[in-house]
């Protein structure tokens, strides 16, 4: 099984591990298995940000209030697994992953651009293109053994 297909298989068998408390899914150790010590670090730099960059949770608060309540869990649910997708894949070591600090900051200015726009159908569009973006790298990183579906947020 790849690891993206345990990140899959991680939100159906493994529901009771996911923290739901501030209408964000919180991952549980055990999802992220495939990281190292280091990389989990990383990870949690990713979700919670630093100094001059927000973290995938502010900014996934911040896509969620700008949908219906009726969207949430859907689009919450989208979300989550972009950033499990971007934030696994940014903790690496530098010399192998193909997500930096570059295309971070690229996607963060097309989602804060879609917010700032005001629809959520730009929203949607903006979050589906980095999502195929981010599909495509992992791909060709990995020799096209790369396979995870994810539904997009007006599904």
């Amino acid at each position: 099984m790849s690891f993206a297909d345990e990140i899959q298989s991680g939100f159906a068998s493994n529901a009771k591990n996911l923290d739901t408390s501030d209408g964000l899914l919180h991952i549980s150790p055990e999802i992220l298995k495939g990281l190292n010590e280091e990389q989990r670090k990383w990870y949690e730099k990713f979700n919670e940000g630093v100094l001059f960059f927000d973290g995938w949770r502010s900014i996934s608060q911040d896509i969620l209030s700008h949908f219906p309540p009726e969207k949430r869990v859907e689009v919450r649910k989208y979300i989550q697994r972009l950033g499990i997708l971007i934030g696994t894949e940014w903790s690496k070591e530098n010399d192998v992953r193909c997500i930096d600090n570059k295309k971070l900051g690229e996607w963060g200015d097309r989602i804060k651009d879609a917010i700032r726009e005001g629809s959520t159908e730009g929203l949607t569009v903006a979050l589906k293109s980095i999502n195929d973006e981010v599909e495509c790298l992992l791909r060709k990183s990995r020799n096209g053994e790369y396979s995870l579906n994810l539904a997009s947020p007006d599904e």
